[in-house]
């Protein structure tokens, strides 16, 4: 799959627009987005990319990739489905509508079917070049799937609030650490898998501080280990971590699902409106009290 995604680069070359980009305000470098396309409907979606990528690129990077770490040119391949499902025949799950490969040096992008999985190209483009970034940036040292997806999803602006309040409604939130791996091919569990991985993302940058991501990439690289870097970047094990993150999902979704419980609810609505019923009443009798007497005084 990853040669058949670089050996597409050659013959779209003769469509590649090379997008040259300032270096950023921080030491990391920005890297060069080229970008390849099959069509004319592919070609404006990847014009629109560079003009995303030549406004958000040098933040994201400042972002993200540690000073001092090599970053190179990415190549963007955006194109309809028949070409996407033709370069990666089956690599990914039906759900995929980007993928980057593990060198982070080739990004594709399925533009036809952002509609259907509620994601626009913007999102999905600056998600894939997240994870381009990391992946350069990491140097070959493996990177658990929630890290990777988790960041990319909050420096995308892929958060919503329905991806909490649907975790509450599943009712059941995998724990950390079983989201090392590739996310499942099953569309329901994966979208479970990478709202956790968000929420995961959130927490992180909570307890750790904002640049945590990329201060925990640094350590990874220098100590060639994502669990010896990040223990060195926040002074805690990820397992630590990890059991923190399932203790206070299990705590924050099981008071969210509790007050979403039909019963509560009721319980809720009951004592709103009995509260609301004595503070009429209280009003009723104030306004009763405060009003003038005008019958005439009784005689001797």
């Amino acid at each position: 799959m990853i040669a058949r995604l670089r050996s597409a680069v050659i013959p779209l070359a003769a469509l590649l627009v090379l997008v040259n980009l300032p270096l950023a305000a921080s030491p990391a470098a920005v890297p060069v987005a080229r970008f390849g396309w099959d069509g004319d409907a592919s070609m404006a979606a990847a014009r629109t990319c560079a003009e995303v990528w030549q406004a958000e690129g040098p933040a994201l990077a400042a972002a993200l990739v540690p000073a001092g770490a090599a970053v190179d040119t990415v190549n963007v391949l955006v194109m309809g489905s028949a070409e996407f499902a033709r370069l990666l025949g089956g690599a990914i799950p039906d759900w995929g509508v980007g993928i980057t490969t593990p060198d982070g040096r080739v990004v594709a992008i399925d533009r036809e079917r952002l509609p259907a999985v509620g994601r626009g190209l913007r999102t999905v483009f600056l998600h894939e070049m997240v994870h381009a970034l990391m992946l350069q940036a990491a140097g070959g040292v493996p990177m658990p799937a929630w890290f990777l997806e988790g960041a990319a999803q909050a420096q995308s602006g892929e958060w919503r609030f329905v991806d909490t309040v649907a975790l509450v409604f599943d009712g059941r939130v995998a724990p950390l650490a079983s989201l090392e791996g590739p996310f499942p091919a099953d569309p329901h569990r994966a979208d479970r898998a990478y709202r956790v991985s968000l929420l995961a993302a959130e927490y992180l940058a909570d307890r750790h501080g904002p640049d945590a991501v990329a201060r925990v990439l640094a350590a990874a690289v220098e100590r060639g280990s994502f669990a010896g870097g990040f223990q060195a970047a926040t002074g805690e094990p990820v397992e630590v971590f990890a059991a923190a993150f399932d203790a206070r999902m299990r705590l924050r979704l099981g008071w969210v699902a509790m007050v979403l419980s039909w019963p509560t609810l009721f319980v809720l609505l009951g004592v709103v409106l009995g509260a609301a019923a004595v503070r009429r009443r209280a009003q009723a009798r104030r306004r009763l009290e405060a009003m003038p007497d005008d019958e005439p005084a009784s005689e001797a």
